[in-house]
C-alpha cells in the first residue's frame, strides 16, 4: 500500500504541475509587472510615486506632479496601454 500510495502522491504532483505551468486553473500571470507598471506611469506623467494599487485588470499609480497636482494613471496589466485621469 505505501508504494501505491507514494505512486498516487507522485502522480497528483505532476498532474498538478502540468495544469500550473499549462495555465489550465486560471491563474493569470500579468504581461506587465508591477515595476514595469511605475516605469509607464512616471514616463506618462512626470512626477514622484505616491502609490500603487492593484485590481484584477489594471494598476492604477497616483502620481505627484512637480507643479503639486496629484494625477492618477491606469495600466492595464495585459496590453500595458496607459490612461490618466
Amino acid at each position: 500500500m505505501n508504494k501505491l500510495g507514494n505512486k498516487f502522491g507522485l502522480l497528483t504532483l505532476l498532474c498538478l504541475s502540468a495544469l500550473h505551468s499549462s495555465n489550465v486553473l486560471g491563474i493569470d500571470k500579468p504581461a506587465i509587472s508591477k515595476s514595469q507598471a511605475v516605469q509607464k506611469a512616471q514616463q506618462a506623467v512626470p512626477g514622484k510615486v505616491l502609490k500603487v494599487e492593484q485590481s484584477k485588470h489594471s494598476y492604477r499609480i497616483k502620481m505627484l506632479q512637480h507643479n503639486g497636482r496629484v494625477k492618477s494613471v491606469n495600466i492595464d496589466k495585459k496590453s500595458g496601454s496607459v490612461s490618466k485621469k
